[in-house]
This record gives structure tokens, sequence and C-alpha cells, in this order.
């Protein structure tokens, strides 16, 4: 576990070559095993090594209830994550103690490639919730990174099967959550609006629309897109 830990990869396969290592074992702190443990450190080479190992449990969790896959999509490891997806026994579906799944967690850090790779899998669940509510477009509105958000809305907004008026606990949708942000996000408001079906009449909880959240805050360019768009209730 601590030759995992630093890297020491000689190290790892001399240890895995004796019989008695139970490489089931976790960590005291957060329940980790060495291959959440090599995950979360980054070590392409003894992730290679571990996963070569019949033995080595691929779905098991730590306190925070994330598996291997989930801490390599936290950490953006694009290497670490093909090498999972390749396999036929891992659990896309899993979700950590806030109901995230591995695709809500690489949308909410804008890892582009990685969502790449998680919706080219048929059984991803895209319209997941975390316990607030957020979805996998909520979070990508919500944490903008450049082009690379743009992109993984694209992405996103490309799957029919996208849910995309769903509400997290606030009653706010992915256009009204984009309409709260601080800084004015408007490339990704005209790429939401792209879709025909975002409805840009939806209330929230405190019976706000995109709109009046939008001229609340400023955001004068989004809220000429939202004008333009037919039936809107100003």
């Amino acid at each position: 576990m601590i030759a995992c830990e630093r890297g020491y990869l000689e190290i790892v396969k001399l240890l895995l070559d004796r019989g008695d290592i139970d490489i089931k074992a976790v960590d005291r702190y957060h329940g980790r095993n060495t291959l959440m443990i090599a995950c979360e450190r980054r070590y392409l080479e003894i992730v290679k090594l571990l996963l070569d190992r019949g033995d080595i449990d691929i779905k098991a969790v730590d306190e925070n209830n994330c598996n291997a896959l989930m801490i390599a999509c936290k950490l953006g490891q694009l290497e670490i994550v093909k090498l999972f997806l390749d396999r036929g026994d891992i659990d896309i579906k899993a979700v950590d103690r806030y109901n995230c799944n591995a695709l809500l967690l690489a949308c909410e850090r804008g890892y582009l490639e990685i969502v790449k790779l998680l919706l080219d899998r048929g059984d991803i669940d895209i319209n997941t919730k975390s316990s607030s509510g957020d979805t996998v477009l909520i979070v990508a509105c919500c944490h903008f990174k450049s082009d690379k958000s743009v992109h993984t809305l694209e992405l996103l907004l490309g799957r029919r099967d996208l849910e995309v008026n769903a509400t997290n606990q606030h009653g706010d949708t992915a256009l009204i959550k984009l309409c709260k942000q601080f800084y004015e996000q408007e490339t990704l408001a005209g790429t939401l609006l792209k879709r025909q079906d975002i409805d840009v009449n939806i209330k929230n909880k405190e019976g706000k629309t995109a709109l009046m959240i939008a001229k609340e805050n400023g955001h004068k360019n989004i809220a000429k897109l939202l004008e333009t768009r037919a039936g809107i209730e100003k």
C-alpha cells in the first residue's frame, strides 16, 4: 500500500509476486485499497499492474462511496479512465455519497476528453442527479473552463435522451443556474438555447425565470438572447 502511494513500481512488482500479500486491504483513513491509492496518486503503470491481477476489486468503494473510476474521473486521469472503460466489470452507474456518478464528476471539473469517453458508453446514466438535484447539464453550466465548457455542453446537448429542463432542489434548470453565475456566460447561454426544447419560461421555487435572474444580475446579453425566444414571458 505504501509502495503504491509513493510510486515505487519495482517494489510493487516484487510484493505482488509474493503469495501472502493482501491486495484487498484498505487504509485506515479513507478506506481506500491499493488500486484507489494508485489512481489518486496518478501512477498509471501501477494501475496497469494491479488491473492485470485477477483478484483486485475494481468495484470497491472508499468512505465517500467512490470507486477507483470515480477517483480517476475527479482527477482528470484520462489514460487511467481508458483502462477502466476497456474492462467489462467496471460499474459505470455507481454513485458516491453525494449521488454523483463518474460522468457528473467529470462534467463538474470540465474534463472534456473523459466526458467524451463516458458518453460513448451506452450504459451511462446521463440524467442522474446529485443529492442537491444537480444534473450533468447543470454542473457543466456552473463550472466554466474556457472553450472546453462550450464543447462539453455541445456533447451533452447532442444527446436526445438528455433531460434539458430538469431542475435541482431549488427548482433551477441549467439555464436558470447559468443566469445566476457572477460572470455573464453569453456563449454558454447561446449554446444551451440551440436546443429548441429548452423551456425559457420555467420558474424556480422563488418564482423567477431565467430572464428575471439574468436582468437582476446585469447579464444584458443573455437577457437579449432570452427575449428573442418565442413565447417568453417578460
